[in-house]
């Protein structure tokens, strides 16, 4: 760590937006097992 002891270094990136979008996902996917397999699709 070349830059441990600086002090105007950043705190890090903000999550926030890919913290959402997993959590999206997981409600989506969650949605999708519950809901149980659906027709099968055309062949």
């Amino acid at each position: 760590m070349a830059f441990a002891g600086r002090r105007d270094a950043p705190d890090g990136p903000d999550f926030t937006v890919l913290k959402r979008l997993a959590r999206d996902q997981l409600i989506y996917l969650l949605e999708q097992v519950s809901a149980g397999p659906g027709p099968s699709p055309p062949r």
